[in-house]
């Protein structure tokens, strides 16, 4: 987490530099000295420390806080914490220090925001992973224990500005779809038969099914808010094997045939998906979106840029 909180601030902010002093402060781990950060205008005049929590199984406390703050450098101090903390201690001046602290949920919501406004792909790596695990580490694996998000397609800063809302806030939020996974036959006139699978997916929100392909994933889930979509905009078994068949049935260009003495004609081979002889499952999958602060909230949809009502 401290390695990947490192690189976003690399990206969203300038000139992030190192200091040469004692970078461990009880607990606190220092990720540097940065001359402005973007995501946070109430400290923009002054050069700002930023510091990284790890999670633990005891909510952060004042006194820790304390403790940290007589060896801390003056000036102007971020504390991203994995832990939570009394909201209290969310902004305040100790020793002539002044900080700001984000708790859990504020640090997953500005690291969500962070991938998908730059259309990121991060992958979380765990100090204790076994070789084993650390195998294959760079092949694309859709995982049905792992969180699945699809990348963005929508550029939300442009989406803005040609709206004329480049002022408004955003909050990113995860839309809830579905990946089926499709075992099946295509068949063809002559009876010939090729077993198949297929990872469709379905996205209620369009009432649209589409191939999905293991690239259009990020490689890392952001943890943000999911929003379901109404329950009668699901697909039931049989609703899908229907309309998925047009989708992943097949022409095919056949073998020439003599037609008379001389031509040779082309006949295309329809490869027709047998639904009656497939097996299906499906998981989760989510869509990266906005909801747009307007005075009528709205969701921007970040795969097809239509915008949808907030549920009340």
């Amino acid at each position: 987490m401290e390695e990947t909180i490192r690189d976003l601030i690399k990206l969203r902010s300038s000139n992030l530099v190192s200091v040469d002093y004692d970078a461990n402060l009880s607990g606190f781990n220092f990720i540097g000295v940065v001359d402005n950060f973007s995501d946070l205008e109430k400290l923009n005049d002054t050069p700002i420390h930023i510091w990284h929590i790890h999670d633990g199984i005891t909510t952060l406390n004042k006194f820790e806080i304390e403790r940290w703050s007589v060896d801390a450098p003056p000036g102007s101090h971020l504390l991203l914490s994995e832990r939570e903390f009394d909201t209290n201690l969310s902004e305040y001046r100790i020793n002539g220090l002044e900080i700001i602290l984000w708790n859990p949920e504020r640090l997953a919501l500005w690291l969500g925001k962070t991938i998908l406004l730059n259309n990121l792909n991060i992958t979380f790596k765990k100090s204790n992973s076994s070789d084993k695990n650390n195998l294959n580490h760079s092949k694309k694996v859709i995982s049905t224990d792992s969180p699945l998000t699809l990348r963005p397609q929508v550029d939300l800063d442009l989406w803005l500005s040609e709206k004329s809302w480049s002022g408004i806030s955003t909050t990113p939020v995860l839309l809830l779809a579905k990946l089926w996974f499709i075992e099946g036959e295509l068949v063809n006139s002559e009876g010939c038969i090729e077993k198949r699978e297929w990872n469709v997916l379905e996205d209620p929100w369009s009432s649209k099914l589409s191939i999905f392909l293991s690239s259009s994933s990020l490689d890392y889930s952001p943890s943000l808010k999911v929003i379901n979509p109404i329950s009668s905009n699901w697909k039931n078994e049989h609703e899908l094997l229907k309309e998925v068949s047009p989708l992943i049935s097949e022409k095919r260009q056949g073998k020439p045939k003599l037609s008379g003495e001389i031509t040779r004609s082309m006949i295309l081979e329809h490869w027709k998906f047998n639904e009656n002889n497939a097996s299906i499952k499906w998981r989760n999958i989510m869509i990266p979106s906005w909801i747009i602060n307007v005075n009528q909230k709205i969701i921007l949809h970040g795969i097809t840029g239509k915008t949808h009502k907030v549920k009340n």
